[in-house]
């Protein structure tokens, strides 16, 4: 159970970053050529009326995709954290430990 809900963070964070990264790249290309990266670091600040004043309206749609991915990642992270804490707990208490095989005397 803990290996299918692993599997599902890692593909619900992987999507986020690829949101992530999509949407920044988008907004990177709505603004002039000079102020490319100053955009990334304002993306990066979370600095979204100097994105939206650089970018136009056409960068807020993207912007707010960003700021979900963004929020959507974070839980991830935190749920994996949960998990891998949870699963050190188990391990520690020896509930994780296999039962004993029906040949042993």
């Amino acid at each position: 159970m803990i290996i299918v809900l692993a599997i599902a963070l890692g593909v619900i964070g992987a999507g986020a970053w690829l949101v992530i990264v999509y949407s920044a790249m988008r907004i990177a290309l709505l603004v002039p050529a000079g102020q490319r990266v100053n955009i990334l670091s304002q993306l990066a600040r979370r600095q979204f009326a100097e994105v939206a004043r650089l970018g136009g309206e056409a960068a807020i749609p993207h912007a707010n995709n960003f700021l979900k991915a963004g929020m959507a990642l974070i839980g991830v992270v935190a749920c994996a954290v949960t998990i891998g804490a949870a699963t050190f707990i188990e391990a520690q208490n020896g509930s994780l430990d296999a039962p004993p095989s029906l040949s042993s005397p």
